[in-house]
């Protein structure tokens, strides 16, 4: 096999392996606060934007403190200001094999 060849398949090779996703992870996903939402509490407003999730799921979420203000854990009923902004946090994610 050509030189350059080989150095470049073995690069590829260093470069995914393992796979970027395949390794736990924190995904930290934003939770944006609408203008409609102004002055409500924080958890009555993602129980209202994400009706599919149960509030026993995000008071969960909360006590684990994986809803967060710039890193850092919020209360669910601090009162809210639209287009304030914070972060969702899902620890040990891995992605699905490709």
């Amino acid at each position: 096999m050509n030189p350059s060849l080989q150095q470049r398949n073995e690069l590829l090779r260093r470069r995914i392996t393992p796979l970027p996703g395949s390794r736990p992870y924190e995904n930290v996903r934003p939770i944006r606060i609408p203008g409609r939402l102004d002055q409500w509490r924080l958890i009555d407003c993602v129980c209202e934007q994400h009706p599919h999730v149960s509030r026993q799921t995000w008071c969960d979420w909360f006590s684990q403190g994986h809803i967060r203000k710039r890193g850092i854990p919020i209360d669910p009923m601090a009162t809210v200001r639209g287009g304030e902004e914070f972060e969702h946090a899902f620890p040990d994610t891995v992605e699905p094999d490709v």
